[in-house]
């Protein structure tokens, strides 16, 4: 394909182009993109490279919902509006598109992606997600068959608290080398004996994070129950390299963009940042990244603040690109219910003894969000359980009690909300993360470990609530832990169960409205991630950064939304991603000056 993109074409006046230059949008069930030779552009304006006609676009520009046509010059959009307008700025090597009444949209800007982490991950065994021990345990056995000098680890399966698996089972496949299973959330692992000896977790001796569980003797089981424990194997394994990061990235991009996703708040990819940030930096300035991603620092215990402050101070000044920056301290504020590590205001159900943990205690929380708020970085908290959630707005209001009005707050996943709390999303402009696959769904875990009346009464993953009440929501996947597709992630907010299914999650009050869910995927993320000036909508001066889709959103079920497909997706003016197409040479050049004639 790479070749037949480049086969050099001469129009009629022996200009040599590409067919990627004379298909910079060629999607065959979009349109026939061409270069047309015309006379030059309507007096007193710059001929556009691209100029796309007859398009459903919807721009998110409150001024001009929608409109017909768009054009291009360099990474900008010139032009936002009619056909008949759009028509002045053909010139005799513009690409003209005609869209044939598909709709156009912003590029989606999603708000909690990890899309770092995954480079890194993608060098070990990727499971798909599976709640049988046995299946992932004989995933291990033939990836340590099959590629035995690979690093040894996996990453999916089941989330953590949902299977048992030990060190001994794992020994049975592998024990003369470490291997870490780490689980589909991230939030937990298991691993053999050879890697619980070499990171130096032994019986007897105090664990250096929390949740090693172990057995009644002492000895740990290798069964890793946090996310921080995780990251601790990690770090001490040394299982992903720089290269391997930088190998991957690539292919990792192309995974969002081909879904349309065209920025990202990565957060947290923690051990791998120097790696990882040097390898989008790369890509960026060699003008090979795809994406727009604004990354993080993650702290998830008091042993790593000062190292995340050190390395803010160092990578802050140093990344500051339009394609990939970092801005924000990410804090890791609790686990996840699936192991009873997010901390709750009451007592899980079925484990009343227990309300889950915090990562920091409210104190050490409020500092170190206050040293971060002094420094200007915005904040990005992982707060899943309902006293997490309420620690982190009690921190959120001593940063507004200081003064700090300019840093950018965001609670991320807010799964769980006291209904006493719900208002101060407003009161202290606190933008909330959620997302709709897979947690917006019934899920029996969820409802056992917190019972049906908060989880059907405060509610589960609010969403329309919030929004009532005056807060900024917006939406992600938090990839990998959960399908990325943003139109499934649409259609789930709208309907609050899986396409296809009867069996919804209550309450339907908390439904979102396609442009409520459009909105939170585009210019609200974009704001939020303080690059609105630029993406989040379409209109003359900002960077042309957009989707084409396979049907228009507003006249499909929710279910057809969910399976939409993305034709096309521009980043700078740029396609970074296209439907295979069988490229056709453009037409003779049209002598004549009936623009419209072209088009009919």
């Amino acid at each position: 394909m790479a070749d037949k993109e480049n086969e050099i074409i001469f129009n009629k006046k022996g200009i040599a182009l590409s067919r990627r230059q004379f298909c910079k949008l060629g999607v065959a069930s979009v349109a026939a993109l061409t270069t047309v030779g015309i006379p030059t552009a309507q007096a007193g304006i710059q001929p556009a490279d691209t100029v796309g006609l007859n398009g459903k676009i919807y721009t998110m520009d409150e001024k001009q919902p929608w409109a017909e046509a768009i054009c291009i010059k360099g990474p900008d959009i010139v032009y936002v509006g009619s056909d008949k307008e759009a028509k002045k700025y053909i010139g005799t090597t513009t690409t003209v598109a005609d869209f044939k009444g598909k709709m156009v949209m912003p590029g989606i800007v999603s708000t909690h992606e990890h899309a770092l982490m995954i480079m890194g991950f993608q060098s070990g065994l990727m499971m798909d997600y599976s709640e049988d021990a046995g299946k992932m345990l004989a995933a291990v056995t033939e990836y340590v068959k099959q590629k035995p000098d690979a690093p040894m680890f996996s990453f999916g399966g089941s989330y953590e608290g949902r299977v048992e698996i030990y060190r001994k089972d794992i020994d049975k496949i592998i024990s003369d080398k470490p291997f870490l299973m780490i689980s589909a959330s991230g939030h937990g692992g298991w691993c053999n004996t050879k890697a619980l000896e070499v990171a130096g977790i032994k019986k007897g001796e105090p664990d250096p994070v929390d949740h090693f569980e172990r057995d009644k003797d002492g000895t740990p089981n290798g069964y890793v129950g946090s996310s921080a424990a995780c990251v601790y194997m990690l770090s001490k394994l040394d299982l992903i390299t720089k290269e391997a990061a930088v190998e991957q990235a690539p292919k990792v991009l192309e995974s969002f963009v081909k879904y349309g996703v065209t920025t990202i708040f990565d957060a947290g990819a923690p051990a791998l940042e120097e790696a990882t940030f040097a390898a989008m930096s790369e890509l960026a300035k060699r003008g090979e990244s795809t994406m727009r991603v604004s990354a993080s620092v993650m702290t998830q215990r008091e042993y790593m603040n000062e190292a995340a402050f050190e390395k803010l101070a160092k990578f802050v000044p140093m990344y500051k690109g339009e394609l990939f920056k970092v801005e924000t301290l990410k804090i890791h504020g609790d686990g996840a219910y699936d192991g009873y590590t997010a901390g709750t205001i009451e007592p899980y159900a079925d484990k009343p003894e227990s309300k889950g943990i915090t990562s920091f205690t409210p104190e050490l929380q409020e500092e170190i969000t206050l040293r971060a708020a002094k420094k200007g970085y915005d904040i990005h908290v992982h707060a899943i359980g309902s006293g997490t959630m309420r620690q982190t707005l009690n921190t959120f209001e001593a940063v507004r009690k200081a003064g700090y009005d300019k840093v950018r707050l965001m609670t991320a996943h807010t799964s769980l909300v006291h209904p006493d709390d719900k208002p101060r999303f407003k009161e202290l402009d606190v933008t909330v993360n959620t997302f709709g696959a897979m947690n917006a769904v019934p899920d029996e875990t969820n409802l056992a470990r917190l019972g049906k009346e908060r989880f059907h009464g405060w509610p589960f993953q609010p969403m329309k609530s919030l929004l009532e009440l005056g807060a900024r929501v917006t939406l992600s996947a938090d990839s990998p832990t959960a399908p990325l597709n943003p139109m499934l992630q649409i259609s789930i907010c709208m309907t609050r169960k899986n396409p296809g299914e009867k069996e919804f999650l209550p309450p339907k009050s908390e439904c979102l409205s396609l442009e409520e869910a459009i909105r939170a995927y585009t210019i609200d993320s974009a704001y939020h991630l303080r690059w609105d000036d630029i993406i989040g909508s379409l209109e003359a001066g900002k960077r042309a950064d957009l989707i084409v889709l396979d049907r228009n959103l507003f006249e499909s079920t929710t279910d057809e939304i969910a399976e939409a497909n993305v034709l096309a997706t521009v980043v700078n003016g740029n396609v970074v991603h296209e439907e295979s197409v069988d490229w056709s040479p453009p037409p003779d050049v049209f002598q004549g000056t009936d623009l419209y004639s072209l088009y009919k």
